[in-house]
């Protein structure tokens, strides 16, 4: 018997993976030895780079102590409009997408409408912008993708992928393998 991940599951695990995915965060201040999520962490001084997990840096965020480091910001929307330029420009050449980038992306617009008590029109505006790049995000590269598990072949496009994409692509594969079968029998 073959045990298939729902949607889901897949969809927790991805954001468990992108909680737990560590990347540099810049302190803007001096910070001594504090206990994050029962962890211990520091001491550090401004300006000093530490590769810590996602859920570390949002918490240091929050309190103002760190960012993340900008060249690694994949989700943040000026990055993420970047990988689709450069999908759209060429997009019969699958490129190359970051691991998390899905799950970071809606990591990022949760964060945003965390406190939807407190949005101005701005933000509202800028969690709609969000909202519909992600769309145009995932239709570009559904073509690919479903092209990828229609031959089934190509391990080098599923290796520019993001996690997200790679499931989705087994997941195809999978179905159209059955639906194959079922034609053909």
């Amino acid at each position: 018997m073959i045990f298939r991940e729902s949607s889901e599951e897949a969809r927790g695990r991805f954001r468990t993976l992108f909680l737990n995915e560590t990347r540099p965060c810049i302190f803007r201040e001096d910070v001594p030895e504090i206990s994050v999520g029962g962890k211990k962490i520091g001491p550090y001084k401004a300006g000093v780079t530490e590769d810590l997990p996602n859920w570390a840096i949002e918490i240091l965020m929050t309190h103002g102590l760190a960012d993340l480091d900008s060249n690694e910001a994949y989700e943040l929307l000026a990055k993420a409009q970047d990988y689709y330029e450069r999908q759209r420009r060429n997009p019969h050449i699958l490129k190359e997408f970051p691991n998390a980038l899905y799950s970071g992306l809606s990591r990022r617009l949760q964060l945003i409408q965390r406190d939807k008590t407190s949005l101005d029109p701005e933000i509202r505006d800028e969690i709609k912008h969000r909202q519909r790049f992600v769309q145009k995000l995932i239709q570009m590269r559904l073509t690919s993708i479903i092209q990828v598990a229609r031959s089934g072949a190509d391990q080098d496009k599923r290796e520019r992928m993001s996690q997200e994409e790679r499931w989705l692509c087994d997941e195809l594969e999978m179905l159209l393998s059955s639906w194959r079968e079922i034609v053909t029998e």
